[in-house]
């Protein structure tokens, strides 16, 4: 305390916040006998200092470095936090794609997943952990069970944006408010960013380190937290909100949900012989594919007359009529991304087969 003793022998104006918070130390006035100037001070409580600020975004403002549109952003993400984040749908269906999905499902439903193939005579590999096998398998699913694949990226998507908001929530009215507070020590006694309260103690600290005798407890407190305070605060919750996000969360509603669907896609072929048999007819057009091109795959499939190459990709295989959806592509040379003509289609198994084997016979862009 050698800082305070030093300020306590300067010239002393007794009408100073700071002899006023010595003389309610001392007993010689009592907490309703003293007012201080800023505006934001509310009044003296059983060794606290009251604050009350007639607006949220003040203390914000104030006592933690942000800006005004950033404040309104914190407020927004403190009190309703299930209406901030914005999830984009495509990223989940990437996810899909990259085989994250996959990776987030449970153990059992893996194995239900197993034995949802082994219905239509196809072995499928859940036990590796690879993301060649995550990746294979998000594509299977797709080809063989769309509507079982659109509807696992709709659970995820949803748990996703869940788990995001509830991560959230628990850490702006934990971790965040907990250092946004650590600074000068602040306590709620009400609203958390009005009706603060600080210890007498801690400020009469601070005006050791930051102030002297005829500074306001305002010029002290601006002055502590710009050469101490802003160190010790968080920063933007913005900046890092997806790495809130709560697991437990996620996993729990994903667990739930996905598994219900996978059962009951498979209860539903079990309980029905032409589906079943459909599916099967199905899933020997997605072997054939996999076996000749794979689904996806751009395949050159020889050079034209003109000079020019033809590339093949099968997107996926109608589950209605088994025909498959094509793209071609005119190249000057099959291993640039620039095309010179491009073309849509449906086509047979058997016209695959032919493609692959004679493509000379065939004209796709005359």
């Amino acid at each position: 305390m050698k800082r305070l003793g030093k300020i306590l022998v300067e010239q002393a104006n007794e009408d100073s916040d700071f002899m006023k918070l010595l003389a309610l130390s001392k007993g010689r006035l009592s907490d309703n006998e003293v007012e201080f100037d800023a505006d934001y001070i509310y009044g003296v409580e059983d060794g606290y200092l009251l604050f009350w600020f007639d607006e949220e975004e003040d203390f914000l403002e104030k006592f933690g470095d942000f800006d005004e549109y950033e404040a309104k952003d914190i407020l927004w993400m403190y009190y309703d936090p299930h209406n901030y984040e914005f999830t984009d749908y495509y990223s989940a269906e990437e996810d899909w794609e990259e085989g994250y999905i996959w990776y987030s499902l449970s153990p059992e439903s893996k194995k239900e997943i197993k034995k949802l193939f082994n219905l239509i005579d196809m072995d499928v590999d859940v036990e590796s952990g690879s993301d060649e096998t995550a990746r294979e398998m998000s594509n299977l699913i797709s080809n063989v069970f769309p509507a079982l694949a659109e509807t696992l990226t709709d659970r995820y998507y949803y748990a996703k944006e869940g788990a995001i908001s509830k991560g959230i929530e628990n850490y702006m009215r934990g971790e965040f408010i907990e250092d946004m507070y650590r600074p000068l020590k602040l306590e709620s006694w009400g609203d958390s960013f009005k009706k603060l309260k600080m210890p007498l103690s801690q400020l009469m600290l601070i005006y050791s380190f930051s102030g002297s005798l005829n500074d306001s407890i305002d010029d002290v407190l601006e002055r502590y937290m710009s050469t101490r305070g802003y160190n010790m605060l968080p920063g933007n919750p913005r900046e890092d909100y997806y790495s809130y996000e709560d697991g437990e969360y996620f996993n729990n509603e994903f667990h739930k949900e996905s598994s219900w669907d996978i059962e009951k896609t498979v209860s539903d072929l079990e309980d029905d012989e032409e589906m079943l048999e459909n599916y099967k007819k199905y899933a020997e057009i997605v072997k054939f594919v996999n076996k000749v091109i794979g689904f996806d795959k751009e395949k050159n499939l020889g050079k034209n007359p003109d000079g020019t190459y033809t590339t093949l990709k099968v997107k996926n295989v109608e589950p209605d009529t088994g025909k498959l959806n094509v793209e071609f592509r005119k190249k000057e040379n099959p291993n640039t991304w620039s095309n010179m003509n491009f073309k849509k289609g449906k086509i047979k198994q058997s016209t695959l087969g032919n493609l692959i084997n004679n493509h000379q016979l065939f004209d796709v862009f005359d």
